[in-house]
Order: structure tokens, then sequence, then C-alpha cells
């Protein structure tokens, strides 16, 4: 057995630190069974690494984002910012998951409100996860917005941040009758003027049929009258 496999019994922390340094001299397999011992025992930066080695694709052959979507997953279930990071980013771009704007804002709510404690939050400040929070929650209706909002507070409420999601202000969402009733009126209005070209077509043919037809000056212009009062009286 390798002999990586036979550390299992040391602490999760000595665990993980085993793990670090051979990721650091390039050791990335050896390394991958360390962090997937100390992520079975339950070790949140340890699923969390596991996740980000899938996601890059380091020691294994190729990236793989739906294996670095469940161990973001599990480590994100424990509290673990960074993975509640990437989670909404994966969220956002159906990156080993499919695509849900709704659990996007939910995991980005999760970080704003908790201050922002990411490693991306911490090179960027607050406002780099609030603008990316902004941005999800911008493609949102109201209703997807509250939503989002009562998942993070669910999750912020397991944390010990009860209600946390609430205090975020989100954008104004645009209302979908509102994006609803635009593309009805367009297809209502182009319907009408459509109706109205054919009824102008039957009414033409209509009149210079009966011109064709009709013998003498006296009644072909009672009838041009007759339809001129017509025309004017439908359109």
């Amino acid at each position: 057995m390798d002999q990586t496999l036979k550390d299992t019994g040391d602490k999760l922390e000595d665990l993980v630190k085993k793990a670090e340094d051979l990721l650091e001299k390039g050791k990335a397999s050896e390394a991958m069974q360390l962090y997937r011992a100390a992520a079975d025992r339950g070790s949140a930066p340890a699923q969390y690494m596991l996740g980000k080695m899938y996601f890059t694709g380091r020691g294994v052959n190729c990236p793989m984002y739906q294996a670095a979507f469940t161990w973001f997953k599990q480590a994100a279930s424990q509290g673990f910012v960074d993975a509640q990071f990437n989670l909404g980013a994966m969220y956002s771009e159906g990156q080993g998951v499919d695509r849900n704007d709704v659990e996007s804002c939910k995991w980005f709510l999760v970080v704003v409100a908790k201050g922002d404690k990411s490693l991306v939050g911490a090179a960027n400040g607050d406002k780099k996860s609030a603008e990316i929070l902004n941005n999800v929650a911008d493609d949102l209706n109201e209703e997807e917005q509250t939503t989002a909002k009562r998942l993070a507070n669910e999750v912020l409420a397991r944390e010990g941040h009860s209600g946390a999601a609430d205090r975020i202000k989100l954008p104004k969402p645009s209302p979908t009758s509102w994006r609803d009733k635009t593309r009805l009126e367009f297809v209502m209005e182009f319907t009408n003027k459509r109706k109205r070209t054919l009824r102008r077509r039957k009414l033409a043919l209509l009149f210079f049929g009966l011109l064709i037809v009709t013998v003498g000056g006296s009644i072909v212009y009672g009838l041009f009258r007759s339809f001129l009062a017509l025309f004017h009286w439908l359109f």
C-alpha cells in the first residue's frame, strides 16, 4: 500500500498539512490521496482542496468539474466560505452542474452576508463579491430574488447568522410582466397591421371587380362613393 494511505491515523490537521507539503513539492497525485483521506473523514479544507484540484485538473488528467462541484458542495455545507464562493460561480457558469441563477445568487448572498472572508474577498475586498452578487441578482425577477434570499438565510441560520441575507440590498428587479407585456404588444401590433393590410387588399379587389363587370358610369360612380365611405369607416 502507498505510504500516504498509511498516514490516515494522523490528526486531520496533520494530514492536511502533509498534503499541502506534498503539493508544494509538485507531488500532486500523492497530495490528492492525503486530501481524499482527510476529506472522507470530514475535513472541510481537504474537501475544498480536492474540489480545487479536480477543477484545475491538478493531480488528474484533466479538469473534472462534476467532481469539483461535489467536493465544493461538501465543504460549503460545513460553512467553508471559499467553497461557497466557488459554488456560486459554478452555478452561474453551469460548470459541473446545470446553470441556476437562483442558486448562484443564494451562495453569493451567503458569502457577502458573512463579510466575504473568502480568498477572492481577501484579495479584492468585499466590493468584488458584492459586484458579482449584483450582476447575478440583476437577471432575477422579484420572486426569484426572494427565493434566493430565503435559501441563503436557511444556510446562514445553520451557521449562526440568522436573517443576515435580508440586510443585503439587491438591484431592483425588472418585473417579468413588463417583459411579457412588451412581447405581447409587439405581437398584437404586428397582427393588427397584417389584418388591416388584408382588409385593404380585399376591398380593393372587390371594388375593381365590380368596376369591371358593372355597365354604366353612374352606377360605377355610385358604387365608388359607397366603397369610399366604407373605406373611411373601416380605417
